[in-house]
């Protein structure tokens, strides 16, 4: 029997030995009392708060193949000392990395300069049809953005982190309409 325990609760963003895993922690630990064969399943995001701009890859960076998954993960060096204290990523790291993604789309890794045509390379590097890909971006672009408007902002970094979304998915829309 194959045991795969998948945990909602658990917070991804931290240590699964801190405190806020011991839930888990627990729950992982009984279970490995009673199956050999335990795998997790890694959500890496958080269902806690779904604006942060990127998952946690930290846990995964070393499973990830430029050849297999089809994108790699940028190193970023940062000014913040401690990556799991939520106030100096809030203050300092979203900030620095307002124009960065985690991976770059079809080479491009700023997001003011993704178009039609990384869409394209991206599309192809992942072996899709790249008319369907720039098709299904085109058409999340707008509820994405009527989205932003709907959530709970429930602090500064949270309302950037929407308007940001909004216009890039408005800038999405405009080029989109050009052609």
């Amino acid at each position: 029997m194959l045991v795969r325990l998948c945990s909602i609760e658990a917070n991804f963003s931290k240590p699964l030995s801190s405190e806020a895993n011991q839930s888990f922690g627990d729950d992982l630990r009984g279970w490995n009392a009673i199956a050999p064969n335990l795998f997790i399943w890694n959500y890496v995001t958080n269902f806690a708060n779904y604006l942060i701009p990127h998952p946690n890859m930290r846990p995964l960076a070393d499973a990830l193949s430029l050849d297999r998954e089809g994108f790699e993960l940028l190193r970023h060096e940062t000014a913040v000392a401690d990556l799991y204290d939520d106030d100096a990523l809030e203050r300092v790291y979203y900030p620095e990395i307002d124009n960065t993604l985690a991976m770059k789309i079809g080479g491009e890794a700023n997001p003011d300069l993704v178009s039609g045509k990384e869409l394209e390379a991206f599309a192809r590097d992942a072996g899709l049809a790249p008319a369907g890909v720039k098709r299904r971006v085109s058409e999340l672009a707008d509820p994405l953005r009527l989205q932003t408007e709907k959530i709970d902002k429930p602090d500064e970094t949270a309302e950037k982190l929407a308007a940001l979304i909004s216009k890039r998915c408005e800038r999405h829309i405009a080029r989109s309409s050009k052609k």
